[in-house]
């Protein structure tokens, strides 16, 4: 957890030094609004691109705050047609009860134009976030307590399996997808994100995500199936 709250402030710092000296190879660093996990966050997002000689390095990251915060940290190094990332999310009530997850994949990529494909093999490994209540009724003081819907949940432990991930560009927009396998038939997910962006003045620009998780679950009784949706708007400082 502490080396995941490090290595985002050291990205934030990373993308704050490109604005002020100009001289890296980024994308963009914004503020945005969003709504995730049933909630109306605000934060900050960014990305980060550079040809490096032997490998192609991406970081992309975004950290947002409400009743719930949320955040991401994804890292890749691509050789050739072979990648390495790392995927990190977080998720949490309070400071002191965030859960977290990171997905380390290598995977061997395909490019045809502007569509890409990849088939490589992971391992996952976190620990969940502490369960917040809330009233069935806030109106209602009497009403009864519930678990507070919180989207997808971040199981205790370690796993692995087979990815499968695609990407395009369509117009303006950026499709990609990712699906997950246990070939232990516990825990299964899929995730599809649509962005899109333009100019407004200068280096100054807009982007739009949306983003929606879907996990499968088995346990010793059933099959638990969520959906975690959500969306970010930002004003961003390209260069």
């Amino acid at each position: 957890m502490r080396l995941f709250l490090f290595t985002s402030i050291f990205v934030v710092l990373m993308f704050t030094l490109c604005i002020v000296a100009a001289q890296c190879e980024a994308n963009n660093i914004g503020f945005s609004y969003s709504r995730a996990v049933d909630d109306e966050v605000i934060g900050i997002h960014g990305d980060y691109e550079k040809d490096l000689g032997l490998f192609d390095l991406e970081v992309e990251g975004q950290l947002q705050s409400g009743d719930m915060h949320v955040g991401s940290l994804d890292v890749s190094a691509t050789f050739s047609f072979v990648r390495l990332s790392s995927n990190n999310s977080l998720k949490g009530f309070t400071l002191g009860s965030i859960g977290r997850e990171n997905v380390m994949t290598l995977s061997g990529v395909y490019e045809v134009g502007d569509y890409e494909i990849s088939l490589g093999v992971f391992g996952r490994n976190g620990n969940p976030f502490k369960t917040a209540y809330e009233l069935s009724d806030p109106t209602d003081p009497l009403s009864e307590i519930v678990e507070t819907y919180h989207g997808i949940s971040m199981p205790e432990g370690s796993s692995w399996g087979v990815s499968l991930a695609s990407g395009m560009d369509i117009a303006n927009f950026e499709v990609d997808g990712e699906v997950l396998l246990d070939p232990n038939d516990v825990r299964h997910q899929g995730n599809i994100g649509i962005g899109t962006g333009g100019e407004l003045l200068g280096n100054f620009g807009w982007s739009a995500k949306a983003n929606i998780v879907a996990q499968s679950i088995k346990d010793d009784k059933s099959r638990v199936l969520s959906i975690e949706t959500s969306t970010i708007i930002g004003v961003d400082y390209n260069f």
